[in-house]
């Protein structure tokens, strides 16, 4: 099996296989991947377009996969301009069910080899892009790539654009504001209060109930349960209001102060009575969420609280008990799930 076989199978697999929805850009992205690994170099292709529910949308994913092809370098692509008089000289339409004679029949008369088409429907609370790569002189289909697509802002717009009403369209995304997620966090904490400090593993679940305000800013609310282990050990929890800041959908920054409420014991193992006694104060905890419009994405945190209680020995029944303040610093990273209209 030669590089391009091999390369073209890698490619069918990924396409065919993905677990995960993915957006419309990347869904486009995998089909010229897949189809440029199986063309001959120099072919002629006509790409005849995308049906869907919206004209937008179609016009969008002609433009886009079109776009692709042309930089991958590889084939040539007809153009479209000579296509477009075509269909209209034909009275071709891409919608409904098109036959195989047609496409073939437009894919000769702008000279290309293989015709290229497909279509986006709604399944459920996605999409299935399925596009085929057609031999013009045979018939044959001699590639497939089927995806699924998840909602996005782009879709949303260019369905809406098209005029489509989101109760015929049960894949465009809901309009709720809620942005919210679950985080599974883990990296190292430091606490010092007094003269005693310590520095553990930390292990913790962050939730953030956000809404959006628009599409850069969200406001709501988290709540937070750490427990850290090593020279100290301690549980720790915090709650508080939250501000979301969304960068282009690339990454997306929680800023939240919220009221801690826990306990770090200072040496536990050398000396177990001396700790400070369940203190209460502030936090402030700023996230850093990469890829956010993913249902699955990293992120990394830092924290900082202070909480006042009593610390010291506690063998002696309160006798050397101090009250003082508890100061802490976490830094972690970890997967968040995202819900709701995401970012």
């Amino acid at each position: 099996m030669n590089i391009k076989k091999i390369a073209a199978v890698v490619c069918a697999a990924w396409c065919a296989a993905a677990a995960f929805a993915v957006d419309i850009e990347t869904a486009l992205q995998q089909v010229t991947d897949q189809f440029s690994a199986t063309f001959k170099k120099g072919t002629t292709i006509a790409i005849v377009g995308i049906s869907s529910d919206s004209a937008e949308m179609s016009d969008f994913m002609l433009d886009d996969l079109t776009m692709r092809f042309v930089q991958a370098r590889k084939v040539t692509v007809a153009n479209r301009a000579n296509l477009d008089a075509i269909k209209t000289e034909m009275n071709f339409q891409l919608s409904g069910e098109v036959s195989d004679e047609s496409i073939q029949q437009l894919g000769a008369m702008v000279g290309a080899s293989i015709v290229v088409h497909g279509k986006l429907i709604p399944i459920g609370s996605t999409f299935n892009l399925t596009v085929q790569a057609l031999d013009v002189t045979s018939a044959a289909v001699i590639d497939m790539c089927r995806i699924r697509v998840e909602p996005s802002d782009m879709t949303d717009y260019l369905f809406a654009q098209g005029g489509v009403s989101r109760k015929k369209s049960p894949a465009i995304r809901s309009t709720s504001k809620y942005s919210g997620d679950i985080q599974l966090r883990m990296g190292m904490r430091i606490a010092w209060c007094g003269d005693a400090s310590g520095v553990g593993f930390l292990f913790g679940v962050r939730n953030f109930n956000l809404f959006n305000i628009n599409d850069t800013f969200a406001v709501g609310f988290f709540e937070d349960v750490s427990f850290s282990y090593g020279s100290n050990v301690g549980i720790n929890f915090v709650i508080g209001p939250a501000l979301g800041i969304n960068y282009k959908d690339i990454v997306k920054f929680v800023i939240a102060p919220g009221l801690a409420i826990g306990n770090d014991w200072n040496n536990w193992f050398t000396d177990p009575d001396y700790g400070i006694d369940v203190p209460v104060g502030f936090a402030l905890n700023a996230t850093a969420k990469f890829r956010p419009t993913k249902m699955v994405s990293p992120f990394v945190s830092i924290q900082y609280d202070v909480k006042s209680g009593y610390y010291g020995d506690d063998s002696y029944r309160h006798r050397d008990r101090t009250y003082g303040s508890l100061n802490a610093f976490d830094i972690a990273g970890g997967i968040t799930f995202n819900f709701g209209r995401r970012h």
